[in-house]
């Protein structure tokens, strides 16, 4: 007995497509602003560097663009004595406000090729 290979069919490829595309999966990200410290090994400079090159832009502030923010350690407070508590951040704050998407670095770093 001969065994035959199956190639998808023109409509298993329009399934598979439509699948990618499911209204519960979460859509990607276009603006990224980082907040917070990020100390190795996802420093601030290599995470952005990283994320504009997979396709995302990354915000220098919190402006209406945004649609995602990764959190990074608390910032230290202007005398450089303390770490400020991220509800003690405004940018956090309207964030939340705002109910923007918060990514921590590890999930930043895991977001596909635009």
């Amino acid at each position: 007995m001969r065994r035959r290979t199956l190639a998808p069919s023109g409509l298993c490829l329009l399934l598979l497509a439509a699948c990618e595309t499911l209204p519960n999966a979460p859509a990607l990200p276009n603006t990224i602003y980082l907040l917070g410290r990020f100390p190795a090994p996802h420093a601030r400079e290599q995470l952005a560097s990283e994320l504009r090159q997979r396709g995302y832009r990354i915000a220098i502030d919190l402006d209406d663009s945004v649609d995602t923010v990764v959190v990074g350690m608390p910032p230290l407070a202007v005398d450089g004595d303390r770490l400020l508590a991220l509800e003690d951040v405004p940018e956090y704050r309207r964030a939340v406000r705002r109910d923007l998407r918060q990514l921590t670095a590890e999930q930043a770093m895991a977001l596909p090729t635009r």
